[in-house]
């Protein structure tokens, strides 16, 4: 009942699903070999994807030339609609104030990401949600290059496209740290990676 480590019943919803929906991973050519009912299920599902995932692509595409921000907004942000009728992102100062305060802790207090987020919790500030902050929170934060001014969307044709095919556009937003600030904090976040490396490899010896 198994071809190459998987089951037909699975192989089968995998490639009917990227038959149905226009997306799915490809079955490897070394899989389908001397197997014709692999084969069969591979023409079943092969071709590049949905038509309307296609139009969909193409719609963000030019919402995303006429100035529209079309991505989730970052913590900081808002979106507003300007007087044409398109929606950019302006500060959320409330937010941005929180933005601005994990940098300094992290870049000019040279503080960890699980410090700043005790500092934070033991403040009483939330996230979006309202609720605590985390490492992954902090991270996100202090990961996030659209802080500097400089903000990047990627268009998918489909949920396994290959990278040489994927649309990437810069838009610019209001920065709200400085790329030299935010470079830092990148170099001092690497740094810390090593040295908490270096302590797991000595702890296993």
């Amino acid at each position: 009942m198994t071809y190459g480590g998987m089951s037909r019943i699975w192989l089968w919803a995998r490639c009917a699903a990227a038959n149905l929906f226009g997306y799915g991973p490809e079955v490897r050519t070394s899989e389908r070999r001397g197997s014709p009912i692999v084969d069969s299920l591979v023409e079943l599902s092969g071709h590049s994807g949905h038509p309307n995932q296609e139009k969909v692509r193409r719609f963000r595409i030019r919402a995303a030339e006429q100035g529209n921000w079309i991505n989730p907004v970052p913590f900081g942000y808002l979106k507003v609609r300007r007087t044409d009728g398109c929606q950019i992102l302006a500060v959320n100062d409330d937010e941005a104030r929180v933005v601005l305060h994990v940098f300094d802790r992290a870049f000019g207090h040279n503080e960890s990401p699980r410090t700043i987020v005790r500092r934070l919790n033991d403040g009483g500030c939330r996230t979006r949600r309202g609720r605590q902050w985390s490492v992954s929170d902090i991270l996100r934060v202090l990961n996030n290059a659209a802080y500097t001014g400089n903000a990047s969307i990627k268009f998918y044709p489909n949920l396994y496209s290959k990278p040489e095919i994927v649309t990437e556009m810069n838009i610019q937003i209001p920065p709200l740290v400085s790329e030299n600030e935010f470079f830092e904090v990148q170099r001092i976040l690497r740094d810390s990676r090593r040295v908490f490396a270096r302590r797991d490899k000595s702890a296993r010896r």
